[in-house]
């Protein structure tokens, strides 16, 4: 079996904006006009097009854990994600290393991102897999960065170090990466759920 691409399933936002505008829910748990949950739709092009799904967690929080295991999904619990998205991206890289020392790179998705389409993170992977030399992959729709953004193996272990609510922009904008940009006609990759408008 070739090196894998491990998707890093970012699932541990406080949602602290969409809670304020409507107590007591979860952003991640809401349903959508069109069907599904946020978090489903959002994972869905992931377990579709990714060789392997680590999604992130702040806690065994049950709706949520529940979700991700009915999906198939390995989760990973960063109880100080609270801290920033530095620190759970940093857990599910050091778990990436740990289940699959052999990996070709990891893909870091948002589980805030309902209407991301699987070719986007298809065309991530066919980037990430192409032999030309680079150290990042960033997905662009008209001019705008979006997520997932592509990290090759080389680049793995500098992300266990993140800390800080960051993420890796800091290694994204260090000046040292050699980044592939893939332009995508999928707006989707930019949009998240932030506020109960959002979803409409």
């Amino acid at each position: 079996m070739h090196a894998p691409v491990v998707a890093l399933f970012l699932a541990s936002g406080r949602g602290t904006r969409y809670a304020q505008q409507k107590p007591g829910a979860n952003k991640l748990l809401e349903a959508l006009p069109d069907g599904g949950i946020v978090i489903e739709r959002a994972l869905a092009p992931y377990l579709a097009a990714a060789d392997e799904v680590i999604a992130i967690v702040p806690n065994a929080e049950t709706q949520i854990m529940l979700t991700l295991r009915r999906a198939g999904v390995r989760t990973v619990i960063a109880p100080d994600a609270h801290l920033g998205m530095g620190h759970t991206l940093a857990a599910g890289a050091r778990e990436a290393l740990y289940r699959f020392p052999n990996l070709a790179g990891v893909m870091v998705g948002l589980a805030d991102m309902p209407w991301l389409r699987q070719e986007t993170v298809t065309s991530v992977m066919n980037a990430m897999r192409c032999g030309e030399l680079c150290d990042a992959v960033r997905v662009r729709n008209a001019g705008t960065f979006g997520h997932p953004v592509g990290f090759l193996a080389s680049q793995v272990l500098s992300l266990t170090t993140l800390s800080g609510d960051a993420g890796a922009r800091v290694l994204l904008q260090s000046g040292t990466l050699r980044i592939r940009y893939v332009d995508v006609p999928d707006a989707g990759c930019l949009l998240d759920v932030d506020r109960p408008n959002d979803i409409g």
